[in-house]
């Protein structure tokens, strides 16, 4: 390189990580009503963030909490795209304010075993939830209806719950 002349200037991509989106969406939203369900990072940068409410989260909401997250990060430095909504009505409770807010409201378990239960969520716990939910009675005198009967399932025993959708 010449006496003079400007050396040639490399810009040094970095890698967003979870953490740092997660640390940008606490800055906006603690202290709301808004609670983070899920910060989705898939290749490319395409960073998918889930909220809620315990009333439903408001487009508006998401709308304030995105223009948050970009404003805090320099697509310059790196180039990413951003999707932030509620995570759905068919999606798998993944926080403890899921099932909270779902408490008294029907549900469906699947089960690592593969087990299927609908019930009604009555009880969270950290580590377990008790399900009102209709069984077989287990007396001896053979009855086929079924009772209502509440079941106690430690969280880990859960690969999905989610909410029952009702239209009626």
């Amino acid at each position: 390189m010449r006496r003079g002349q400007k050396s040639p200037i490399f810009l040094v991509k970095t890698m967003i990580t979870q953490e740092q989106v997660e640390q940008i969406i606490h800055e906006k939203i603690d202290g709301s009503e808004i609670f983070l369900v899920a910060v989705v990072m898939n290749p490319g940068n395409n960073i998918h963030v889930h909220l809620d409410t315990a009333k439903g989260i408001l487009i508006d909401e998401c709308v304030e909490v995105s223009r948050y997250i970009v404003s805090k990060m320099d697509k310059e430095v790196e180039d990413y795209n951003l999707e932030v909504s509620s995570p759905g009505l068919d999606a798998s409770f993944r926080v403890k304010q899921q099932y909270e807010k779902n408490l008294g409201k029907q549900v469906e378990i699947i089960k690592v075993d593969g087990a299927k239960i609908k019930g009604i969520l009555v009880t969270y716990l950290d580590d377990k939830i008790e399900v009102e939910a209709m069984v077989k009675p287990t007396s001896p005198d053979k009855s086929k209806k079924l009772v209502p009967q509440v079941l106690t399932i430690e969280l880990e025993e859960i690969k999905t719950i989610k909410s029952v959708i009702s239209f009626k």
